[in-house]
């Protein structure tokens, strides 16, 4: 293995999203350790109580692994895909469609096409009041991050509903995704959230303080990734040569998964030479407050921020790697 002196790039995101960041560093002279932090995987569906889009005014599709997870959810429960297979989750994928999570999607947008077909689409009367129940559902596909607005604005074009999404100058958190919902909010009566089996809620509180019924749906659980014996003896030649690393931190979960992994495997010494990226500043408090409990409230890890894109992760990857 060599880096030289400088820094070692650890990348914690899912498996299958940084050989894109890999390679950028690498055109750098940049030596990375691809190490996720976590796994994902499609919760199985409940039939009974499984949400279908079309009762709902507003769905919010948190990430583009929820997108994917419910996708999938939606084969296993109502049917095949046109090739015979009924589909697959592909763990930690949570920017690839395979085949048979396409197939489903391409049925759910044929169901809801045939239901707006044997509905009247008369325009509605534009009110400060919620608009009645009717056929034409969900009326806003929303989105908190720019790859997942995009999943679903192809999505859009079959079930033709409004793709909303935080304006690329916000924040791309509920935060963002919030104000960016302000006009709407009178047209919307009900809204389903797809999301992890963890995670905030502020954007839910926010629409039932508005009178607004809400549901959260589950389309995927997060776990801790297992790191194999071969990537923590990569870390432990790191730690023992003294050499620093800069870590990528894309999540809350994902910051409390590596700490718990570097503590079970006497790794923590790695953190005392370590500078981190981070997405947003909740994830950088995090960092900190693990910090704090390893090295003491004195400690200040150096933290920058960057936005979610390929382009500025690298960027700020390389500079912290000088």
């Amino acid at each position: 293995m060599t880096g030289g002196e400088r820094p070692w790039v650890v990348l914690t995101r899912p498996a299958g999203k940084n050989a894109a960041l890999v390679n950028a560093l690498q055109a750098h002279g940049v030596a990375a350790l691809d190490l996720p932090a976590l796994q994902t995987h499609p919760v199985p569906p409940d039939p009974v109580s499984f949400p279908r889009l079309e009762g709902f005014d507003l769905v919010v599709f948190v990430s583009r692994i929820a997108l994917t997870s419910y996708q999938w959810q939606h084969g296993q429960l109502f049917g095949a895909s046109a090739t015979g297979g009924a589909g697959r989750a592909v763990l930690g994928e949570a920017s690839t469609q395979t085949t048979a999570q396409v197939a489903p999607l391409a049925k759910l947008k044929t169901t809801l096409q045939t239901r707006r077909r044997s509905t009247p689409q008369t325009p509605p009367q534009m009110s400060s009041e919620h608009y009645p129940s009717s056929g034409l559902r969900p009326r806003y596909l929303a989105a908190v991050g720019p790859s997942t607005a995009v999943a679903l604005a192809r999505f859009d074009q079959a079930v033709a509903a409004q793709v909303l999404a935080p304006p690329p100058e916000a924040s791309h958190d509920s935060e963002g995704l919030w104000q960016a919902l302000q006009p709407h909010l009178h047209a919307i009566q009900d809204a389903l959230i797809v999301r992890g089996q963890t995670g905030r809620d502020w954007l839910g509180e926010q629409l039932v303080r508005a009178g607004i019924n809400v549901v959260r749906h589950a389309s995927y659980a997060r776990l801790p990734a297992d790191w194999t014996p071969a990537q923590v003896s990569q870390l432990a030649v790191i730690a023992d040569q003294g050499l620093a690393t800069v870590w990528l931190l894309t999540s809350v979960h994902g910051v409390d998964a590596i700490f718990d992994q570097l503590g079970r495997h006497q790794l923590l010494k790695l953190m005392a030479n370590a500078r981190f990226v981070a997405i947003h500043e909740r994830i950088a408090q995090r960092l900190k407050s693990q910090i704090a409990v390893c090295d003491g409230p004195g400690a200040h890890p150096a933290v920058t921020l960057c936005a979610t894109d390929n382009a500025s992760m690298a960027d700020a990857l390389v500079a912290m790697a000088r």
